[in-house]
């Protein structure tokens, strides 16, 4: 027998919970787990509820908002809205923002009990649906993965990413954003991400399907899809490595490019992502501290073997107050600047402080211009990538192993 559906209601107070708790406790297919308040407590289940029901007696803005935040957070639970008959211009505007149906009150416990099974059975189409069209859409050749990094922290490398996956989609493709810092990363703070779903559930997984990707995979209202990184910190010797490498694999065959926002230092998993890598996105600001790591990057990425056409150089908050010049950044690394980001502090703080990527709050920007550019750039570059036979194969290890085996080899 298949396990019961779990239930959970949303709703101000919980006596409007007690009638459905009621209408499902001599059912063996359906089980009652709790009432909430709040999407946080939805999200705090350890499994999360399959069938949300969502009291519409507050039927005003802010209760749609809430109902999206749900639907776009617990993408694989049917939300069912109650509601009143007079209140049909909310239940219409509930269904545009991802309810999945409505029940109109007053309602019997065999009306309930229906709708439930109907819903989380139309759902579960549904789900079955976009995977066997996910696995069905696989691109003809793997996607590019596009690794987002600088060697030093707080120079907007996130802010970047970000937008930079939403400005690729906004050009056609189908992008998915990989949150690569595995203990602080703040893509959910940037996009304003509620979902428990991360990569933590990929890592054990040796034969990722279409099916598992779409599990883990959060979409954003942008129209990108998100691989978010572990809620809680995770231990350093867990084999990450391998698992980001397998997962990216997973994700070329879904995407046409794959937006990596890494740490801002180097361990074996950012050095597995960046080898993966077809294009590094190298970001620095026009400040000593961030010009001397990004000297030294392109030192030990020369030891490596990184080819100049695998990094694309960035300079952001390029006129700020004081800041070096471009001309005279490049003259000092020895490395040509591909798009300047103009500084607009005001900005960009706003954006992130609203969890809405610039590029859609304020797309006449100078800031959203330039990644717009950035984007362009990619994509016009991409008829001109290397092809994937004649790709070096670079073995997954620890940085100082594999620059000893280099120099080791001259």
């Amino acid at each position: 027998m298949a396990d019961p559906i779990r239930i959970s209601t949303l709703c101000d107070t919980p006596l409007l919970a007690q009638p459905i708790e009621q209408a499902c406790q001599t059912e063996r297919d359906l089980r009652f787990v709790g009432a909430v308040r709040g999407l946080q407590e939805l999200l705090d289940y350890r499994t999360p509820p399959e069938v949300i029901l969502i009291s519409g007696q507050s039927a005003d803005e802010e209760r749609l908002r809430l109902i999206e935040e749900v639907t776009t957070s617990l993408p694989r639970a049917a939300t069912i809205v109650l509601a009143d008959r007079e209140q049909m211009d909310f239940i219409q505007r509930a269904l545009l923002v991802g309810a999945r149906g409505f029940l109109l009150r007053p309602f019997t416990g065999s009306e309930l009990r229906e709708t439930i099974r109907r819903m989380h059975r139309l759902q579960m189409d549904k789900i079955s649906r976009l995977a066997q069209d996910t696995a069905e859409e696989v691109v003809s050749r793997p996607g590019e993965i596009l690794a987002v990094f600088s060697p030093k922290g707080g120079v907007g490398s996130t802010t970047i990413a970000s937008n930079l996956a939403v400005a690729l989609h906004q050009a056609g493709q189908r992008v998915v954003l990989v949150d690569g810092s595995l203990q602080f990363g703040d893509i959910p703070v940037v996009l304003n991400i509620h979902a428990r779903t991360s990569i933590v559930s990929l890592v054990d997984v040796e034969d990722i399907d279409a099916e598992l990707l779409a599990r883990a995979l959060v979409p954003h209202s942008s129209g990108i899809k998100v691989l978010l990184g572990p809620s809680e910190l995770v231990e350093t010797d867990a084999p990450y490595p391998e698992a980001v490498a397998r997962i990216l694999t997973a994700l070329q065959q879904q995407f046409d490019y794959v937006v990596v926002d890494t740490c801002p230092f180097i361990d074996d998993t950012t050095l597995s992502v960046l080898d993966m890598a077809d294009r590094i996105v190298l970001i620095t600001t026009p400040e000593m501290a961030a010009l001397r790591g990004v000297k030294l990057f392109l030192e030990m990425a020369d030891t490596l073997g990184y080819p100049a056409s695998k990094l694309l150089m960035v300079l952001n908050r390029c006129m700020s107050a004081f800041g070096i010049g471009a001309s005279e950044i490049e003259q000092n690394i020895r490395y040509k600047i591909a798009v300047n980001i103009p500084s607009d502090g005001r900005l960009v703080t706003h954006a992130l402080n609203r969890g809405v990527p610039l590029i859609i709050s304020d797309p006449k920007s100078g800031v959203a211009r330039s990644i717009v550019q950035l984007a362009e750039l990619i994509v016009g570059q991409a008829e001109r990538a290397v092809p994937e036979e004649h790709k070096p194969t670079i073995p997954v290890g620890g940085l100082a192993r594999r620059l000893r085996a280099v120099l080791a080899s001259e």
